[in-house]
């Protein structure tokens, strides 16, 4: 299938539906795929993006699809059954890579221009917190987190860019 000028994709394993994003001048387009058929499931214009998806992730649970817009310091959340958008969640600068933590409704936005990783509740969809790195932390690799409930205090790896 032809998506014209694709900027995007995610999978959902949960239902095995492949998201893929084009754009053109005057619209973007959230194509919906089922991976199982290789068939055409939905087409959505969420033409008030108007720019390219520099990246884009599904949350299994909730089949949200959270997209990094170039050129935006906000992540945009899309309904991944409607195809509407269901807000903005302004991060930090120029965020780059999207990692979800499914299990804990966790997101994880790396930041290039300014060194630092959003982590965004999914449930309120707010920034909870962003730390700060040395160099920039896009796919620079593992995000570990202590339990502090944990009795053996061992490092539990979270997330991975």
């Amino acid at each position: 299938m032809d998506f014209g000028l694709s900027a995007a994709a995610a999978f959902n394993p949960k239902n095995q539906q492949t998201y893929v994003s084009s754009y053109n001048d005057s619209s973007t387009l959230l194509y919906v795929m089922n991976d199982t058929t290789d068939r055409l499931i939905n087409r959505f214009d969420i033409g008030t993006i108007r720019s390219p998806i520099q990246t884009m992730a599904v949350n299994p649970s909730t089949n949200n699809i959270y997209l990094i817009k170039d050129g935006s310091d906000n992540l945009t959340i899309i309904d991944g059954i409607t195809g509407q958008p269901k807000g903005e969640i302004h991060v930090d600068k120029r965020p780059t890579a999207i990692d979800i933590y499914a299990e804990h409704n966790l997101k994880y936005i790396a930041n290039s221009d300014s060194n630092t990783i959003s982590i965004i509740d999914g449930i309120k969809n707010e920034v909870l917190v962003g730390l700060l790195f040395n160099s920039i932390p896009a796919k620079s690799g593992n995000i570990y987190c202590m339990n502090l409930k944990d009795k053996t205090n061992n490092w539990q790896k979270m997330s991975t860019f």
